[in-house]
């Protein structure tokens, strides 16, 4: 398998008036084509700012940092914005969490999934909406001609994200990154998202970088997982290995918080992680 992206001592630092605010310190990772990477943790733990730094879309304040940032071979952290545009939304796509702000209320479907792909490749618009209508029928959006000149008040939020995936793959990118996907949505629309994500990463064999809080999420989706905690990176591994052995205290209590059916007393309090004791732990 090729490398898609290597990430090595990424540092993201926000200057705030009451001081610096080191929100990734120093993380490392790969991710090889055709393989699913979870960034798990509590919110505010680093990883999606970790995602955005990745592609240029930090914050403006930010000041992003690594001794090396790749995609492809080409190194992200010395490009320009304009170089970077030429990346964004071609080599590397985004889904967002919200898909309702994601996309554009005053634009229609078909405008929105075309005009990434026009600029990029300078396909003629016809051929364009040929493949924004193959998409949106391989995620499962029904009667995709007439419906692709809706717009997204139109849809409910089951399809608004899948429409959000459809348009993340219209650049046929080598990385997709999922920022918590499906947070918006209920338990069964999720399982319906995940499912297809992860048919569409087999199908079209490209590298995923899925951004969760959700350690069920890891379970249905992640070869594997590096887990976040105060912007580092405390415990890495294969999925099924951190899932069934879980070394640091805070990957622990992470599982320890979810329910297991048939074992967790209905009503029952579940454990709480002891942040004070995780501090000082990483302290010393």
């Amino acid at each position: 398998m090729s490398k898609v992206l290597e990430v090595n001592n990424l540092r993201v630092d926000i200057p705030t008036e009451q001081g610096t605010v080191h929100a990734v310190k120093g993380i490392s990772f790969s991710l090889n084509q055709g393989e699913t990477l979870c960034l798990v943790g509590e919110s505010g733990s680093g990883k999606s700012m970790t995602a955005l730094s990745i592609v240029g879309l930090q914050t403006p304040r930010a000041r992003v940092t690594a001794e090396r940032l790749e995609l492809l071979g080409k190194p992200l952290n010395s490009l320009s914005q304009r170089q970077l545009n030429q990346l964004r939304g071609k080599d590397v796509a985004i889904i967002f969490q919200d898909p309702m702000t994601a996309l554009n209320p005053t634009l229609t479907i078909e405008r929105q999934m075309t005009e990434g792909v026009m600029r990029h490749e300078g396909v003629r618009r016809q051929d364009a909406r040929t493949r924004a209508i193959d998409l949106l029928n391989k995620v499962g959006i029904p009667q995709a001609t007439e419906r692709l000149y809706q717009y997204p008040h139109q849809f409910s939020g089951g399809q608004r994200q899948r429409i959000m995936i459809a348009m993340a793959l219209m650049g046929k990118p080598s990385l997709l990154i999922a920022d918590e996907p499906t947070t918006a949505l209920d338990v069964t629309i999720q399982a319906q998202i995940l499912d297809l994500i992860r048919t569409l990463a087999t199908e079209l064999d490209f590298a995923l970088l899925m951004i969760t809080h959700d350690f069920g999420v890891v379970a249905a989706m992640a070869d594997r997982v590096s887990v976040m905690y105060g912007g580092k990176i405390v415990e890495s591994g294969p999925a099924c290995e951190v899932l069934k052995s879980p070394q640091h205290p805070y990957t622990q209590g992470l599982i320890a918080c979810i329910p297991v059916p048939g074992r967790t007393t209905p009503g029952s309090r579940l454990p709480v992680i002891d942040h004070e004791k995780l501090a000082v732990k990483e302290l010393s």
